[in-house]
């Protein structure tokens, strides 16, 4: 049913207050407020507007200086008011109710009072500054409406009458609201040019009356008049086009912001929010996705409950207990085992990528207990005790009831099913082990000792805590070590390729990767992310670039948040 009373009234705020049928309606920024089969209500451009859909009406009022009405050609010679005949014979406007014809103004408007309006006398407003200066001043400024880019509305709309407004309300109001009233006269013409079909652009600029947007919005003369809102991004409203503060073209407001369409569907997670089809995982054995601005949660069973270690790019550690260091060694070394037994060990060998960096060559997995050495070599190739599987498709590579090898996208993951262990491996660029809290204060090696301490993670093969990265690397060394080494330092990045580094590796901490940030520092990966940049080749500097990111999306998996693939393509990583 449509609305018997709309009242549009000014506020303490710059927008106009909306009451319908007696009810004050919220602020909640762009919205359909109402929308029946005869009339809508909406905010555009932080402003209200009302449209009579059957008649052809538009009513805009700024909550502080203009209301605007626009009606349709087939209401020409049928309306009467403030407004006039609409006949196109401007000399017959001035009627009264009663079809009176008068010259006076005051006459005129005072006759189309509603009944609770005090009459308005004929005089001169007192406060008028009419001081020579002043009167100069105004008549300087407002004749700008004949310059620049509102010049060129002075072809489609005599700017006489404007002028003469303009200069008339610069003199009457205070000196504290001037400037807000010479912009509103300009923005009166601006509208009128828009009406006209002219398109002025950047006025606001070069008048001085430009509008503060909320963050990720600006200014258009003509922006929709349907909201751009998730909401109500579907609806169909009359149309017209509005003026003040929209998102950019194809992103949606939602609780305030400017987001692109995918997140209109998105959940909440930690005040971020988190894109249609993102998995999260509060615990172990919840395992939710969102779907349609809700989570949907199911329980699975869980096996290997413990943080994850890493060793990623141009040789970057994460260990158990989150602690970051780089190791440039050049040999085999001992990622994780348990202290005090050989139930099973997980060895890496590096190999020199370029003069200053290495990366891993080689993971061997050994369990002895089932006399199994399991070896994953650069490409994704897996080798189980000597015998090499060529096939590459998702599938089981070996399964006995304590070890499970799996093909998973192309690239091999091996679970422990009785330790519990995982690790998987991409075959170029990074090694991740997933432990079980079964083996807390239970594990050495280059991944640490998993007791929620960072600081003595650094543990030599006899339990001596070391100083430095380099000391706590080569101590874990293992097999023929007398042609281990390590690296030179490489030379401190600068110049062109450095700032390229920080702008594109910047990618970590924006909104995609959001959710990311709020559970795990993106600082790190940054750090890292620009010293492969630069240390990589030229040939290689992009792939190096998109591993980082797959590093720390592949860390916001481990943590319970899976990424759709989304994110690859804005980055341009899909090869």
């Amino acid at each position: 049913m449509a609305p018997r009373e709309i009242l549009l009234s000014r506020s303490s705020t710059s927008n106009a207050l909306v009451t319908i049928d007696g009810v004050l309606q919220p602020n909640i920024g762009d919205t359909v407020i109402i929308s029946t089969a005869d009339v809508d209500v909406v905010r555009a451009g932080g402003q209200p507007h009302v449209i009579l859909k059957s008649e052809g009406v538009r009513v805009h009022y700024d909550g502080y200086l203009t209301a605007t009405v626009r009606v349709s050609t087939k209401l020409r010679g049928l309306v009467c008011g403030q407004c006039g005949t609409y006949n196109d014979d401007a000399s017959d406007d001035f009627k009264t109710p009663d079809g009176q014809l008068v010259t006076s103004p005051d006459v005129f408007g005072t006759s189309w009072a509603v009944p609770y309006c005090p009459e308005v006398s004929k005089q001169d407003a007192p406060s008028c500054d009419s001081s020579t200066a002043t009167v100069a001043e105004a008549q300087a400024r407002c004749n700008l409406m004949l310059e620049d880019s509102l010049g060129s509305c002075n072809t489609v709309i005599d700017p006489t009458q404007f002028i003469a407004d303009c200069v008339f309300d610069y003199r009457c109001c205070s000196p504290d609201t001037r400037e807000d009233c010479y912009c509103s006269s300009l923005s009166n013409y601006a509208a009128a040019c828009t009406d006209a079909g002219a398109q002025p652009s950047n006025w606001r600029n070069q008048y001085n009356c430009s509008i503060d947007c909320p963050e990720s919005m600006a200014y258009q003369d003509c922006g929709p008049l349907c909201p751009q809102t998730c909401e109500g991004r579907d609806e169909v409203c009359a149309g017209g086009c509005a003026a003040g503060c929209f998102c950019p073209s194809g992103q949606y407001l939602r609780d305030g912001k400017c987001v692109d369409e995918s997140f209109c569907t998105a959940c909440e997670y930690n005040g971020v929010l988190v894109e249609e089809g993102v998995q999260i995982k509060p615990n172990c054995s919840s395992h939710c996705t969102c779907h349609d601005q809700k989570f949907q949660c199911e329980t699975l069973p869980c096996l290997v409950d413990g943080p994850t270690c890493s060793v990623a790019g141009e040789s970057h550690y994460q260990t158990f207990d989150l602690r970051y260091f780089d190791f440039q060694g050049d040999c085999e070394y001992i990622l994780t085992t348990p202290c005090d037994s050989d139930e099973f060990s997980v060895v890496i060998r590096n190999g020199a990528h370029n003069e200053h960096v290495s990366s891993v060559d080689q993971v061997t997995i050994s369990v002895p207990s089932e006399n199994l050495v399991i070896v994953l070599g650069r490409g994704g190739t897996v080798t189980v005790n000597g015998v090499q599987n060529t096939n590459k498709s998702i599938g089981v590579i070996y399964r006995s009831d304590k070890v499970e090898v799996l093909q998973v996208g192309g690239h091999p993951q091996v679970t422990l099913l009785e330790q519990p262990l995982k690790l998987f491996w991409d075959g170029l660029y990074r090694v991740e082990v997933t432990t079980s809290s079964l083996w807390k204060n239970k594990l050495c090696g280059l991944c640490g000792n998993y007791n929620d301490n960072p600081s003595d993670d650094f543990m030599d093969q006899d339990g001596n805590p070391v100083d430095t990265a380099e000391e706590f690397g080569n101590s874990w060394a293992t097999g023929d070590t007398s042609s281990c080494g390590l690296l030179a330092e490489p030379p401190f990045c600068v110049g062109d390729i450095r700032e390229q580094a920080i702008k594109r590796c910047d990618a970590l901490t924006s909104a995609i990767f959001g959710i990311c940030n709020t559970m795990i520092d993106p600082i790190p990966f940054h750090q890292d992310c620009i010293f492969d940049y630069c240390n990589c080749n030229d040939e290689d500097r992009d792939h190096c670039y998109c591993e980082s990111l797959a590093t720390y999306a592949s860390a916001c998996a481990a943590d319970g948040i899976s990424f759709p693939s989304e994110w690859r393509k804005h980055y341009g990583c899909c090869k």
